[in-house]
């Protein structure tokens, strides 16, 4: 209990958390972001690793964001906010995701797995989950 609760606390700290919870049983830390927020996956990692939670394997994430090709012509997910898009590597996931829209025009939830040590050059993404989502409208009084 002490050990999850200090692990949400550091991670709570952080710019644009909304909730963290942490589970000793698994090992495995939640983190959402408040609304119209992207957090610094880097950040969440070092401050779980410094409660006592190190991070090992790849990450589990789900975002909202826009499909893009890149100057490679590859495919690129690039999550709200965000200034990084990530390659999205071919998988039936993927061929669904194609088929149910076609273009991969506008806005998704995407659920994926970051590869950030992949074999090739640069941070690639496989989708585990995906659905299309209404564009995010700026709040009330907002620019």
């Amino acid at each position: 209990m002490l050990c999850t609760r200090g692990v949400e606390e550091a991670i709570k700290r952080l710019p644009g958390v909304a909730t963290v919870t942490a589970d000793l049983a698994t090992g495995r830390v939640e983190v959402a972001a408040q609304d119209r927020h992207s957090l610094d996956i880097q950040q969440v990692r070092e401050r779980a690793a410094r409660a006592g939670f190190p991070v090992s394997g790849e990450t589990d994430l789900e975002a909202r964001g826009r499909f893009e090709v890149g100057a490679d012509r590859r495919l690129a997910f690039r999550p709200g906010g965000g200034v990084q898009a990530w390659q999205v590597l071919e998988s039936a996931r993927l061929l669904a995701l194609t088929r149910a829209y076609p273009g991969l025009r506008g806005n998704f939830v995407l659920g994926f797995r970051l590869h950030e040590k992949p074999p090739w050059k640069r941070t690639a993404i496989s989708i585990t989950t995906f659905e299309s989502a209404a564009p995010v409208r700026p709040a009330a009084g907002g620019s």
